[in-house]
């Protein structure tokens, strides 16, 4: 079977374009999940720090049962900024809120 020679160059410039437009593709797609996921641990740092400076919040951890306070506000906190969970701790990592 003869194939001319302009099907020959077709095919390849064809398989050529083929896998740089797929190659193109996929390095973006890496790098666009890359930021995405550093743009939501941001977002999520920054809600953090913002949780922390609640005076209420602070204030919970100098009472007996800090849980009993923390846990309302944190309940009220992920409806409002539709996260799908906060968790609250202090420095030896003892959880007083985690909700869901």
């Amino acid at each position: 079977m003869n194939v001319s020679l302009q099907t020959k160059l077709l095919v390849l410039i064809l398989t050529l374009l083929s896998s740089v437009i797929l190659l193109l593709s996929g390095t973006f797609a890496y790098f666009e999940s890359k930021e995405t996921e550093k743009e939501v641990g941001q977002l999520a740092l920054q809600v953090a720090t913002t949780v922390s400076l609640i005076p209420g919040i602070r204030e919970a951890f100098h009472t007996e049962d800090p849980a009993k306070i923390i846990q309302p506000m944190t309940i009220q906190m992920k409806e409002q900024v539709g996260a799908e969970f906060i968790v609250v701790g202090n420095k030896d990592s003892i959880r007083y809120s985690h909700t869901q």
